[in-house]
């Protein structure tokens, strides 16, 4: 039995360990069992329409929502809405979508139907389907829906100013609503009642503050304790029951007493009359103070449309100069003359009123006033127009103090988080007091603040410290309040951290003697607090209490301390029940007790202001929260949303826009830019001057835009040192395409500021317009000539216009273009002219055009298309084949202004770029080598287009034309080939001998056998042979006949004249000369000239006579002539003798003739006969008179005529002359006494000659 029961203990043992490993494993994660009947719900199905609903937990702060509707068909639109309503509280969702872009849908903040939830856009849909998706926050615990069908009138107003709420959901769900076709709206779905949505509660577990409890007593470290009397302390000692059901109890997931991080905004409720509404943050209070907005201007509606009856088309864009629009209508605050409405007008200056000056009135110089002013303004834009709201507040009047206590919740868990919560706290609390005591620079002392704070020492005993700016002497406290914020952000209270959460004595959360010593302190006069002044108590608190008082507790027997260096007055006790802990039954037992001590101690101070901020708190926590503030019960998570809270919570009492909404939705007309929105503060000083500024970083107030709808929250707006404070935010709404047509459309549904006292403020909606305007301006070149053939578009905003194509005069025209911005783009371009590229353009109003570069604008009364860059080309040919080396000229009367460059790439391509349009004559004015040049060509017309015309020279024999080519970058004009004509030909060569130039040579060109052409020979040069209008062709070069004397060359070679008249010419290479040709093409022919072409003397044949003188022939002589390489006799001595002696072919040279054998009986020649023949074929014979007479007889010298003849032909030149002999005389010598005689006189020549001398001597020597 023992084993048994060891076994039992050991097991029982065992599974609580495995159980709390299991709770402590588990505990923190949320385990929701949620069917799908739950989450789906129809809404209804009636008359074939139809419509299903489904949520989806997101996570701990996100609830996404689906509707799945059918439309049926209906004999005119409807509209379909959804109420939501959480608890008594309207609900607007966010992040509204729909999968039929015919079906849109917008968030709503209450009209005639519903109000909150979302509603189908005011024109409604026929039939159709959707899926409707949105959110709303996680922090709800039930949502009533309750749908609406609601038909769309026949007719319809442009804007809605009133609106009546009309609902019964009583009636039985099964009666059907009948199609009706109806001038008045009707819902269709009248007895369909609402369904309703339970949402699971968030289980998580948090471990707060530590539960663990030392049974000694323990002073507070850091802090010296000073008593006035012993107080008895209980001490607590742990038991092993005890400890075992802390253990359990901190296994147990508690409620979540944290709030998410990320929501930063404040909830504020009083007095309930319609519900509140959710902007994505939990309310604490329930219902908030609401009227329905009724709008409390008048509107007409005309042919011009729907605007403000008290009108102006004047503007002031953030306090500028006054202008004037023709496409607005605002509320005219300049004037009163021929305003209906009951809302009074203020002038802001202490000038005349004006537009700019002007403001609507709400409250008085007595009670404090509170200003709205919403206007309109045109932009750069035409589309676009910029909204501008101002708000302005004061303080409340009569001033009265106010006396302001903060109780701070120091426990443990304020360290919690990072940043920690007590540094968000301390952040927060800085900014508050620093705020809102400069309420004091306008009233000195009006406003004053105390500071209390509660914690507890363990589980030991719990404590409320109130801060003395005053050392305290005793444990009475004389100063109790500050008009200073230093005095509060500099105190121990503040800057002295709670006990961390790993202390052994950690704090704890008595939350009831915070509140206990704050009412003290608030009606303390001894401490500073004022009879009179107007009481607010703030308590801030992040968690469940963990304590709360037990039947012996009062603060008046709490123990009184001095802490803190004298700063601090301590009240401490034991007599409080609970554990400190923050989970299972002890948190459970606290909440309750503190709740009911708030309540019944609240009630002893009537007339005071109790509001409460739970700071990163939970659902159960914020039970006591809302308990705390019965006037003002506000969740916080930041400490922006920390500080806009502490204001809500004095703001209604000093400003007269405390605790404030601004809701400005967007009419059915405009679409809002929700990027633009802009807000600055305002500040009205006692001289009328309003001056803006940018919002400070720390500025509570937020704006948002979103769903069409810009909201500001968080607006409290009143008095300092600077003047009166006011809030402005600006954005800017485009007008939406439907309703461009020129008449007048609001730009925005009823505008109006729902104060922290329920009452709604109102602000005169403007209107706007846009109507489509013709447009046009000139197109022209870079000359500013009109040009025709362009078309143009205009794209933007969803449109796109198209112009008509110009005619001469060049003008652009588009219809109906609404203003706007556009991209203006050339579709259709002039011929020749270069595409304009894009640009911005705007249309303004007026439907002047101006073209936008960055910042600037400016008119645009013409666009400019650029000519493209003309291009001309020519080909240059010459005997079919293309040419280099000309010159093509462009002139002007006499004047070169183009000159055409040789294409390097190309033979005979010629071209000239950037040509400007104008008339032109084409000329060559240099051809090709061997071409004559063409000259004036012709004219060329160019025109604004580029288009060429071509007019001919008619002295030109040769077609010549001109195309165009203008689809590329560039203008191509192309002529047809301009072809030359060779130059005539002419040959010329020179006939020369060894002496000089020789005549009577005739040449000719052959061809084979044939003669084609024949040298004609100068009269007037002698040796020149020219020949002219030479072909081209190959020849042959001969020269036929010779000079007289001469040798005839025969074959001198090939001559060929090339296809550009350049010629050629291969030498016979049997010649023994040089011959070539020289060519000269500069003039008006080419000029073939040959190099000299010599002729040698032909041989000579000597023909000697020999003869007695008796001119008898004489036979018997020998001769030998030798010289020049011959030595030759005739005849030779086995010859017959002869009487004619023949040398033959003798050469230019000297030769001697020698008789070397006479006759016999004649005396022969004494001497040689000395022949010379010269290269010229010039002969001189010794002894006689050369002659070329062959007829001559008589020698004119008296010498014997020797004859020699140049021959023609192929003969040798011949020389012949008679040698004769004369019969022998006899001397002693010879036979013959010739001799005798000279020898005589000689001998008697030197005997004279002799005797002179001898003389001559003698008488010398006498």
């Amino acid at each position: 039995m023992m084993k048994v029961r060891k076994k039992l203990f050991t097991l029982s043992g065992l599974f609580m360990v495995l159980a709390q490993v299991f709770v402590t494993a588990f505990c923190g994660i949320t385990a929701i069992a949620i069917t799908k009947d739950e989450t789906t719900k129809n809404l209804f199905d009636v008359n074939g329409s139809s419509a299903t609903m489904a949520y989806e937990l997101v996570d701990n702060d996100t609830i996404k929502w689906t509707v799945s509707l059918k439309k049926g068909a209906y004999d005119s639109p409807t509209r379909f809405m959804v109420d939501l309503v959480a608890g008594e509280s309207s609900v607007v969702p966010e992040q509204i979508q729909s999968t039929n872009q015919e079906m849109v849908f917008e968030s709503n903040y209450g009209d005639d139907y519903i109000q909150g939830g979302f509603s189908e856009q005011v024109t409604g849909s026929m039939s159709g389907e959707t899926t409707i998706s949105f959110v709303t926050t996680r922090q709800i615990s039930n949502l009533v829906v309750t749908p609406k069908l609601v038909t769309v009138p026949a007719t319809n107003e442009a804007m809605t100013m009133a609106a009546t709420v009309t609902t019964d959901a009583t009636a039985d769900a099964e009666t059907e609503a009948q199609p009706t076709v109806v001038s008045e709206p009707v819902n269709l779905l009248e007895n369909v009642p609402g369904v309703n949505f339970e949402i699971p509660a968030i289980v998580e577990e948090v471990v707060e503050e530590s539960s663990t409890i030392n049974s000694e007593t323990v002073a507070i470290e850091g802090e010296t304790l000073t008593s006035e009397s012993e107080v008895a302390k209980e001490v607590v000692t742990e038991t092993p029951e005890m400890k075992e059901t802390t253990e359990e109890e901190n296994t147990i997931t508690k409620s979540s007493d944290t709030h998410d991080d990320t929501v930063d905004e404040v909830t504020s409720v009083e007095e309930p009359v319609e519900r509140a509404q959710y902007q994505g943050i939990v309310s604490l209070m329930g219902p908030q103070l609401l009227a329905t907005p009724v709008d409390p201007f008048d509107y007409t509606t005309d042919t011009a449309g729907t605007y403000p009856t008290h009108q102006s088309n004047s503007y002031s864009h953030s306090g500028a100069a006054i202008a004037t629009s023709t496409n607005i209508r605002n509320y005219n605050y300049g004037t009163t003359t021929g305003k209906n409405d009951s809302i009074d007008l203020y002038n802001t200056s202490t000038g005349a009123l004006n537009l700019r000056t002007g403001y609507h009135e709400y409250g008085s110089a007595t009670a404090g006033r509170l200003n709205t002013k919403k206007t309109v303004s045109p932009t750069a834009d035409p589309n676009i127009f910029q909204v501008q709201l101002d708000t302005i507040g004061d303080a409340i009047r009569p001033f009265s103090d106010v006396d302001i206590v903060l109780v701070l919740d120091k426990s443990s868990s304020m360290n919690s988080d990072n940043p920690t919560r007590w540094n968000q706290l301390k952040s927060a609390v800085s900014t508050f007091t620093t705020d809102i005591l400069k309420e004091n620079n306008a009233n000195p002392g009006r406003i004053q603040i105390g500071m209390v704070g509660f914690s507890s020492n363990g589980a030991l005993d719990i404590c409320a410290d109130i801060a003395s700016f005053s050392n305290l002497t005793n444990t009475t406290l004389r100063n109790g309040f500050t008009t200073k914020a230093t005095d509060i952000t500099g105190h121990p209270l503040y800057t002295t951290n709670p006990t961390p959460l790993d202390h052994i004595y950690s704090s704890g959360t008595p939350t009831f003697i915070g509140i206990d010593a704050g009412l003290s302190l608030l009606y303390d006069t001894t401490a500073g607090a004022r009879a009179s002044a107007k009481k607010v108590m703030v308590t801030i608190t992040d968690g469940i209490p963990t304590f709360y008082p037990s039947s012996n507790y009062s603060l008046s027997s709490a123990t009184k301390w001095r802490v803190s260096s004298n700063r601090i007055l301590r009240y401490s006790t034991i007599w409080k029940e609970g554990t400190g802990e923050t989970s299972g039954q002890n948190a459970i037992a606290s909440k309750q007790p503190n709740i009911d001590f708030a309540e019944e101690h609240y009630e002893l101070y009537p007339g005071s202001y109790f509001y409460s901020v739970g700071f990163h708190t939970g659902a159960e926590a914020n039970e006591v929260v809302q308990a705390l503030g019965p006037n003002g019960a506000f969740a916080a998570s930041s400490t922006d949303a920390l500080v806009a809270a502490l204001k809500n919570s004095v703001s209604n009492l000093i400003y007269t826009i405390a605790n404030a909404t601004i809701i400005d939705p967007m009419s059915q007309y405009v679409t809002l830019d929700e990027a633009s929105l802009t807000t600055a503060t305002l500040s009205l000083s006692s001289t009328g001057i309003l001056t803006a500024s940018p919002p400070s970083g720390s500025s509570e107030i937020v704006a948002t835009a979103k769903n069409d709808q810009v909201t500001v929250n968080n607006v409290n707006l009143g008095l300092d040192s600077s003047g009166r404070q006011g809030y402005r935010i600006t954005y800017k709404v485009t007008l939406k395409e439907a309703y461009q047509d020129g008449k007048f459309y609001p730009t925005n549904k009823t505008t109006y500021l729902v104060n922290g006292d329920g009452t709604n403020k109102y602000y005169a909606v403007p209107s706007v317009k846009l109507a489509p305007k013709d447009v046009s301006f000139t197109k022209i070149n870079t000359l500013e000539e009109t040009l025709e053939g362009a078309q143009f578009t205009l794209t933007g905003n969803g449109r796109t216009y198209t112009s008509n194509i110009t005619g001469d005069d060049g003008k652009v025209t588009f219809t109906a273009v609404v203003p706007g911005d556009y991209t203006l783009t050339e579709i259709k371009t002039p011929v020749g002219h270069e595409t304009m590229s894009p640009i911005t353009v705007r249309v303004d109003e007026e439907g002047v055009i101006k073209k936008l570069e960055g910042d600037k604008e400016s008119t645009l009364p013409s666009v400019t298309n650029t000519l493209k860059p003309i291009e001309i080309t020519l080909n240059k040919k010459g005997s079919g084949e293309a040419l280099d080396g000309a010159t093509f000229v462009l002139k002007k009367g006499d004047n070169i202004v183009e000159t055409f460059k040789k294409n390097g790439n190309t033979t005979g391509l010629y071209q000239l770029t950037e040509v400007t349009p104008d008339v032109y004559d084409l000329y060559e004015t240099v051809a090709p080598e061997g071409y004559k040049a063409l000259q004036r060509i012709g004219k060329l017309t160019i025109d604004r287009y580029g288009v060429p015309k071509f007019e001919k020279n008619s002295e030109i024999d040769q077609d010549v034309t001109v195309s165009v080519d203008s689809r590329g970058d560039t203008i191509k004009i192309a002529f047809s080939d301009i072809n030359n004509v060779l130059k005539p030909i002419e040959v010329s060569l020179n006939k020369k001998g060894a002496d000089g130039a020789l005549v009577g040579a005739t040449f000719t060109l052959q061809q084979g056998e044939t003669i084609i052409e024949t040298f004609s020979e100068s009269t007037i040069t002698e040796g020149l042979h020219q020949l002219k209008n030479l072909a081209q062709d190959t020849y042959d070069l001969y020269e036929t006949k010779a000079p007289a004397g001469y040798k005839a060359l025969g074959y001198i070679g090939k001559l060929t004249i090339g296809k550009h008249g350049v010629p050629t010419f291969e030498k016979n290479t049997n010649l023994d000369q040089d011959i070539k040709i020289i060519v000269d093409s500069k003039g008006d022919t080419i000029k073939i000239s040959f190099t000299d072409i010599m002729n040698t003397i032909k041989d000579f044949d000597l023909t000697v006579n020999k003869e007695d003188d008796l001119e008898g022939k004489l036979k018997g002589a020998v001769f030998t002539l030798t010289g020049n390489g011959v030595n030759q006799q005739v005849p030779k001595t086995d010859d017959p003798e002869t009487d004619t002696f023949t040398f033959n072919n003798l050469k230019p040279g000297t030769y001697q003739l020698t008789e070397t054998k006479s006759p016999d009986g004649f005396v022969g020649l004494s001497e040689s006969i000395t022949i010379i023949i010269s290269t010229q074929g010039d002969v001189t014979v010794s002894g006689y008179e050369v002659t070329n007479d062959p007829t001559q007889t008589e020698s004119e010298s008296g010498l014997p005529l020797a004859v020699a003849i140049k021959t023609t032909g192929s003969d040798n030149n011949t020389i012949s002359f008679s040698v004769i002999n004369k019969k022998k005389t006899p001397l002693p010598s010879t036979g013959g006494s010739g001799t005798m005689f000279f020898v005589t006189v000689g001998v008697l020549g030197l005997l004279s000659t002799g005797l002179y001398f001898l003389q001559r001597k003698d008488q010398e020597v006498a």
